[in-house]
């Protein structure tokens, strides 16, 4: 899939979100997932639907470990920043890992 293609599913799903559609945001979430894309904001918004969707918690998880993967530490782009522990934190409190979920919110007040 080409990146024009991952950003037209990206403005598809940010709609969906803004119109709090959303069985289709998790769908829309889902396929552009499924793209791999290299943007932490489609990552972000990825994230968001499933967090204010009500997505599966396993699936949070995975989609979560993920962006850890390509965004974050050494074997990542760069550091993870407070907007990325945010988004971390809510993940795995939908995926009821409190210990996890602690830890991001507590890095995300400290960025």
């Amino acid at each position: 899939m080409t990146y024009r293609e991952k950003l037209q599913l990206f403005n598809e799903l940010t709609t969906a979100m803004d119109q709090r559609r959303w069985p289709e945001a998790i769908e829309l979430a889902e396929r552009l997932y499924a793209a791999r894309p290299m943007d932490r904001r489609m990552y972000e918004a990825i994230m968001a639907a499933f967090i204010d969707g009500g997505g599966e918690p396993a699936r949070a998880a995975q989609i979560a470990a993920d962006y850890t993967e390509h965004f974050g530490g050494a074997a990542g782009w760069g550091q993870l920043d407070g907007v990325a522990h945010f988004y971390l934190g809510r993940m795995a409190l939908l995926a009821d890992d409190g210990t996890a979920a602690e830890r991001h919110l507590q890095a995300a007040l400290a960025d």
